[in-house]
């Protein structure tokens, strides 16, 4: 094991394509010497330095997303259980159609560094505090994670399991955390799909407990993010749980993807369908990362910053089409606040560990 405390959606399908209001997602991949010079400094898809304005004040009718980008209520839509959503963001279930999305114009922002009052998309309100203003000049709300890359193919599978849903936090203030499996495209292009579990409120609502979606957010950097949520589940404390990110299939304008996670305990799961409308790659993984927002004190934190979190070791594959796979040994190299500048609150007991095999172990 390699440590290094670093000075970085009852079932249901959704089909999600790209069209007006939506850019894509795809794959690539790189040699293991240029591995460590690509993943760091930070800089995903969704924080390139300068591509949003950064705001004091979260504006009115803006709300939370995980990746730490404020998006327009208006950009987020919470799809029920079966539904389908297609190109033109018209949204079916069971073959009627039950809702017909605008193309979202409304500008994304990043929080500079006050703290502020957001609506989720269930009408709660929530405190979130963002990031201060990095001196790379880009607000990476990530606190932790285990990262690799690839720039000759692209990945086109990878499952995390089992994976346990933490002890509550000792206190909560209105502290948001995340936990999450994801896969982005590469740093130009905007958009990340990910599995999450969350404690505390986002657009996608929650509170004081543990909840899980997944999430597909995509748009243009100027405008035209659109951002498509399951419903939150529940989960509790010990519960193990499973993701996956799967590309089942691809044509000259679309990427499918499965995005999976499971409360194996409960044996409930919550499974979306997305279809990413060009064939850029994903070319990064992120096999275990953490998130954390408007946090005022560390026992906030689970076991109230006294714990851990395990990400097992994930099952990558990556190639040059969706059927054309092949295990995939990437460097998988850790990354702490030392690393992403996070300055959202008091510096707990935060580090990483992460094996050669991508197993990761994430203190708080």
């Amino acid at each position: 094991m390699t440590t290094r405390k670093s000075g970085i959606w009852k079932n249901l399908t959704i089909i999600l394509l790209g069209g007006a209001g939506l850019s894509t997602w795809l794959i690539g991949a790189c040699d293991s010497d240029d591995r460590a010079e690509e993943i760091s400094p930070p800089h995903t898809a969704l924080q390139a330095p300068g591509a949003l304005d950064a705001v004091n004040q979260m504006p009115e009718g803006y709300a939370l997303t995980p990746g730490g980008v404020v998006i327009h209520k208006d950009c987020i839509h919470q799809i029920p259980d079966g539904a389908v959503a297609t190109s033109d963001l018209r949204v079916t279930l069971k073959g009627k159609n039950i809702a017909q999305y605008a193309t979202c114009t409304h500008k994304p922002y990043r929080l500079a560094s006050a703290t502020a009052t957001t609506t989720s998309v269930s009408g709660d309100s929530t405190t979130v505090a963002s990031a201060l203003e990095h001196p790379r000049d880009f607000t990476f709300p990530w606190v932790e994670f285990s990262g690799a890359v690839t720039a000759s193919t692209m990945f086109n599978h990878m499952d995390v399991g089992y994976w346990v849903v933490p002890p509550n936090p000792a206190a909560w203030y209105g502290a948001t955390i995340f936990l999450k499996v994801a896969m982005e495209p590469t740093p130009s292009q905007v958009g990340i799909l990910q599995t999450v579990l969350q404690w505390g409120q986002s657009a996608a609502g929650g509170g004081g407990f543990w909840t899980y979606a997944n999430w597909a957010v995509t748009g243009t950097w100027s405008n035209n993010w659109t951002i498509f949520v399951s419903p939150l589940k529940t989960a509790n404390p010990g519960d193990q749980m499973w993701s996956s990110l799967d590309m089942y299939n691809q044509d000259s304008s679309y990427q499918y993807w499965y995005l999976t996670i499971k409360d194996v305990t409960k044996n409930d799961t919550t499974t979306s369908s997305v279809a990413w409308g060009d064939s850029r790659p994903f070319t990064q993984a992120q096999a275990g990362a953490l998130e954390v927002y408007s946090l005022q004190s560390c026992s906030e934190l689970p076991s109230g910053s006294s714990g851990m979190t395990y990400f097992p070791q994930p099952n990558l594959y990556e190639g040059s089409a969706y059927y054309d796979r092949h295990l995939s040994h990437p460097t998988w190299l850790p990354f702490t606040y030392h690393d992403t500048g996070w300055a959202n609150g008091p510096i707990c007991g935060f580090n990483i560990s992460v094996g050669s095999t991508g197993n990761t172990w994430l203190y708080y």
